[in-house]
């Protein structure tokens, strides 16, 4: 539980959440609603380390908890749910109360006697392993009954978001996706090495762990190509892409040089830079629903595309930067290319492709050594170029302003100075667009 303890270091929020339902349960008994939180990522962000955590907390509060994990490698007894689901209320009541059940109505029965002393907590783990059928069985004869009771938290972990069927069971979940360590934790997991691994990592837990261990037991300074190629090897290789078709497989890696992606994207990238696995013949639009069906890449409403998980595309980045540098900055341009092209024909997401646009601009020019005061000028010389072509009004620079200022990655791409003169130029334009006469030149940062 130690191990456990300091990977879920920066967990506080999903365990502070289950702390304060756990005692508004108590405060006010009569008005205590069950809760279901449905918490999914990747492989080794940390869930199953998170439900543990949500055990020792249940422990230190003498809280009655219970907790079933459907992965056949970690409990035998997990192969045996799909034939006989009475086992998991059996197992229920063993870790409740030390009841053996194996009925339905005796179940809810027993758990009602438990409810009138306290709250409980039920633990679901390595749910993307149950099988439709169980699903549908537990939903209805052990979640949906359990939210009738009320004073009891259910907490349903898995690598997707879970689709459910059943209204009453639908409304009290919270749906929640893990995200990965910051550096102050990732600095907490891995001890003093903690920064270095963080730029290679992004702070994913089981990437963190890997790296310091190979630190650790080679003593060995960080070599950022030998480490990139581990992480790709043996957790990216070895995990996330087990069990995922090879052409979905090169799709992802050479997809997540572009943060956001449609059709016609992935069609134009594909073609160019995997000829040997996709043409112009290849069913794009189904490729999409298998790439979607990996949970790797979903519909992002923000950017208004499809986007590869953060995590993983940020280590895939790196180690095309790294290991194939002209690869990644040809793609790079080639996407440059194509959002200045649906800058022009998509004047409803034009603020987004200007941001992408500019995105990997910064990132090729980080390959050329490209000065601040020239990459300022390049900024420039695009928002004048924009201003002149689409006539933007107040409203569209306000918008594009504040997508920009709030994009942490493309500051990070772009450096303080060249991100905080980007702002300033069309900050610029902004507070002039009213004038009669849009004055020339903007002021920047020297």
């Amino acid at each position: 539980m130690d191990d456990n303890s300091k990977q879920g270091v920066n967990r506080s929020s999903e365990i502070g959440n289950i702390r304060n339902i756990l005692q508004s349960f108590k405060a006010k008994p009569d008005k205590a609603e069950s809760v279901i939180f449905n918490w999914y990522g990747i492989p080794g962000i940390g869930k199953t380390c998170l439900g543990l955590m949500i055990c020792l907390l249940c422990k230190n509060l003498d809280i009655p908890f219970a907790r079933i994990d459907f992965d056949y490698e970690e409990n035998p007894n997990a192969n045996q749910y799909n034939e006989n689901p009475l086992l998991i209320l059996e197992e229920i009541g063993i870790q409740l109360n030390k009841d053996i059940i194996k009925d339905i109505d005796v179940f809810h029965n027993r758990i009602k006697k438990v409810l009138k002393n306290s709250p409980i907590v039920i633990i679901f783990d390595t749910c993307e392993k149950v099988q439709e059928n169980l699903l549908f069985w537990m939903e209805d004869n052990v979640l949906n009954r359990l939210c009738n009771q009320g004073k009891s938290i259910v907490v349903w972990i898995g690598r997707y978001p879970q689709r459910w069927k059943n209204y009453n069971v639908r409304e009290r979940v919270k749906l929640d996706k893990l995200r990965p360590l910051d550096k102050k934790f990732t600095k907490e997991q891995v001890g003093k090495t903690g920064a270095k691994i963080y730029h290679l990592t992004h702070g994913y837990p089981l990437g963190n762990k890997l790296i310091n261990e190979k630190i650790i037991s080679q003593d060995i300074e960080l070599n950022e190509k030998e480490m990139l190629k581990s992480l790709v090897e043996d957790i990216l290789e070895a995990v996330i892409f087990k069990q995922i078709e090879n052409d979905i497989k090169i799709a992802i890696i050479t997809l997540s040089v572009l943060r956001q992606f449609d059709l016609m994207i992935i069609e134009k990238i594909l073609v160019e830079f995997e000829s040997e696995h996709f043409t112009e013949d290849t069913a794009f639009m189904r490729l999409i629903g298998r790439l979607t069906a990996t949970s790797l890449v979903q519909w992002n409403p923000v950017l208004k595309g499809y986007s590869l998980d953060d995590t993983i595309r940020r280590i895939l980045v790196k180690y095309l930067q790294t290991t194939l540098p002209e690869k990644y900055i040809n793609i790079s341009q080639k996407a440059a290319d194509i959002y200045d092209k649906w800058i022009e024909q998509n004047r409803e997401n034009r603020s987004i492709y200007i941001k992408e646009r500019f995105f990997h601009l910064f990132n090729i020019k980080k390959y050329t050594k490209t000065s601040d005061n020239e990459l300022t000028e390049l900024c420039k010389n695009e928002i004048d170029l924009y201003m002149q072509k689409y006539n933007f009004d107040a409203a569209s620079l306000i918008q594009l302003y504040e997508e920009i200022k709030n994009d942490e990655e493309l500051k990070d791409v772009a450096g303080t100075l060249v991100f905080q003169n980007m702002l300033n130029i069309i900050n610029d334009y902004k507070n002039n667009i009213d004038s009669s006469e849009i004055k020339e030149g903007s002021v920047y940062c020297a």
